[in-house]
């Protein structure tokens, strides 16, 4: 569930062309790599 939201999200700001500075390292983290595999 954490994931699908991370994706959207990551459509969501894609879409918007820009990335937001994430407070939370490990989520950032998990960000990154989902967006390499995409």
């Amino acid at each position: 569930m954490l994931k699908r939201f991370c994706i959207h999200s990551i459509r969501s700001i894609q879409s918007l062309g820009e990335f937001p500075n994430w407070d939370l390292p490990e989520f950032g983290f998990e960000f990154q790599r989902i967006i390499r595999d995409n």
